[in-house]
């Protein structure tokens, strides 16, 4: 299917699973995510693939706050990114160690 902006806003989880993957024809392996909590279902771009190992799931971002052309764009430079041998998800969580301002501060003043 691809995904179009009205069907990003109106689709629920089908079945009796706790998630459901709807994926665009247009860019491989990208899709939306959707599950619900409470009363309300919750929508994310996301990408998977798998290059030289398992399987991998990676968000891209909030349906809610990205527009479908701007995940489209992110999934596509991801992919490229996969293709030339990186791996995105090792990538943010190196990002995650990065010292933080408080650490920086606390380094330059002593």
């Amino acid at each position: 299917m691809r995904l179009t902006k009205r069907f990003v806003e109106s689709a629920t989880v089908t079945g009796r699973g706790q998630e459901s993957w709807y994926m665009d024809d247009g860019v491989r392996g990208f899709g939306l995510r959707v599950w619900k909590t409470g009363d309300k279902f919750v929508r994310t771009y996301g990408l998977r693939y798998r290059k030289d190992g398992p399987p991998r799931k990676l968000k891209i971002g909030d349906a809610t706050r990205m527009s479908l052309d701007e995940a489209r764009k992110e999934a596509r430079r991801l992919l490229a990114m996969v293709d030339h041998g990186e791996v995105p998800i090792t990538q943010r969580e190196s990002g995650r160690q990065a010292p933080t301002v408080a650490d920086l501060a606390e380094r330059y003043l002593t």
